[in-house]
């Protein structure tokens, strides 16, 4: 029942979405909400967020070590001081 109200109110299948809170805010990944909800919702991961937003005023170089859906690379090349992801 859950998939269906999911297909009804955000669509199926994988394309590019903007997350709507969270670390990953207004960045445009390839997301499939049938799936991947937690992402889009910006609850992915909310234990690592305030490292994350410590670490990403001072980085200077970040690896995304397993890469999955590159939501960490994108977040960490529109950190102001990043230079090398």
């Amino acid at each position: 029942m859950r998939s269906i109200i999911k297909k009804m109110f955000l669509g199926r299948g994988r394309q590019p979405r903007r997350v709507w809170t969270g670390l990953f805010r207004d960045l445009r990944l390839s997301i499939d909400p049938a799936s991947e909800t937690t992402l889009l919702f910006g609850l992915y991961e909310v234990e690592t967020i305030p490292f994350l937003r410590r670490a990403g005023r001072t980085m200077k170089t970040m690896i995304d070590v397993g890469a999955g859906y590159g939501e960490m690379t994108a977040w960490a090349l529109r950190q102001s001081n990043t230079e090398r992801v």
